[in-house]
């Protein structure tokens, strides 16, 4: 049931009305309802089985949307008797309303509902930063709510002792974090814990509000090869959603296929991290931030030509100065690569993740750019990811 929600979320929220849990709404046909889970309005789960023979049910659900319980979508529930299903060209029909629990969605409803929305949040919900981008130009530390997606991934010694945090990761919906494969394979400590909304890891009186959270399950990618780094990504499924605040926000994923087209060849992200701050170097305790150039992947395999291993192809993007000086390092992996992109619908920009920090010659290499998963390629096997382990 919790997939049906989760995915409901990103139809719903274009038209975001709030009210308090059972408050009465009122509905689409302006009339008196009452604002309940959307998995407490059975006519509601109807309409979501019924929309692909009836166009008119993507409308009605924005319409009704009247807020969140939680990271579930609220509806405005007719009471009992009331018409809840939109007519569609040929038929019109009529259902009533129940508050019982309603039963788990269908495999068909659950497909209908893959096939009308996507699996990640979008703007203004997503992608949402302070930064100045104008600043952010590398070797700097972090503002409080300059990255609020950026995740700490923990790993209990198996010696005993206390948390490590080793490796980085983003927070693509309120329960997800996008990271790398190689994080979560044949680590000598045991990953079980992410941390959100953390700033700087020595301090608490920078205003950082950090989470911790249990992780539910590992995904690596079912073709990673250690060796090689291919396919080098994976999620996290926590054990129970993260508080979405001003502090604690998922990254944006490009799912659109104009993004997804992009080489971004030329462009100028930025990566974040908490990672080593030169080569078997001390750690960074505040977030720090480097913008770098995205090269050609001709170039870069031409770099990593005498590392046979090494594949450098339409899965992976490069960046990185040709001179060397600034990349991501050690504890940086799995942590995002991030491009601001400008929306024209709501004049803002958008942070958007377009790769994975998973692998470099050593740390900032001169000659050898950092190597990334590129987020674009991996979008459908997210998405699946995602939808599957809600």
């Amino acid at each position: 049931m919790r997939i049906l929600c989760a995915l409901l979320c990103f139809i719903l929220c274009t038209e975001l009305v709030f009210c308090q849990f059972d408050e009465p709404c009122q509905t689409v046909e302006n009339e008196v309802g009452s604002c309940l889970n959307l998995l407490q309005c059975k006519p509601y789960l109807k309409i979501v089985k019924e929309f692909k023979t009836n166009p008119a049910a993507a409308v009605l659900l924005r319409k009704a949307h009247c807020g969140f319980e939680g990271s579930n979508p609220k509806v405005c529930c007719p009471l009992p008797g009331f018409p809840t299903v939109p007519p569609d060209t040929t038929t019109t029909t009529t259902t009533t309303t129940t508050t019982t629990q309603a039963p788990a969605p269908t495999q068909s409803a659950k497909s209908a509902i893959e096939d009308l929305v996507p699996a990640f949040p979008e703007p203004p919900y997503c992608g949402v930063s302070n930064a100045s981008f104008s600043r952010v130009v590398g070797g700097v530390s972090a503002k409080l709510g300059d990255f609020p997606w950026m995740v700490n991934l923990g790993y209990k010694p198996r010696r005993g002792g206390g948390v490590r945090w080793l490796c980085g990761g983003s927070l693509i919906t309120s329960r997800h974090v996008l990271t790398a494969a190689h994080c979560m394979h044949n680590h000598d400590d045991d990953l079980y814990l992410v941390r959100v909304g953390e700033l700087d890891l020595a301090r608490d009186d920078e205003g950082a509000t950090p989470v911790d959270v249990l992780i539910k399950t590992k995904i690596k990618h079912e073709q990673y090869d250690a060796a090689s780094y291919t396919n080098d990504i994976g999620i996290l499924v926590l054990e129970k959603d993260v508080p979405i605040t001003d502090l604690i926000k998922p990254i944006c994923i490009p799912k659109d296929t104009e993004l997804r087209s992009r080489s971004f060849e030329d462009y100028n992200p930025i990566i974040a991290g908490w990672g080593d701050t030169e080569f078997r170097g001390p750690s960074a305790t505040h977030l720090q931030v480097l913008q770098l150039p995205v090269v050609s992947n001709d170039f870069c395999a031409q770099a990593y030509s005498p590392y046979k291993n090494q594949k450098i192809d339409e899965r992976v993007l490069c960046a990185g100065y040709k001179k060397g000086g600034k990349d991501a390092c050690q504890g940086d992996s799995g942590g995002p690569l991030m491009q601001p992109i400008w929306n024209s619908q709501t004049y803002k920009t958008y942070f958007y993740q377009i790769g994975v920090v998973s692998f470099g010659k050593k740390c900032a290499e001169a000659g050898f750019p950092g190597v990334y998963s590129r987020v674009t390629h991996f979008v459908p096997w997210i998405q699946e990811k995602v939808v599957g382990h809600a």
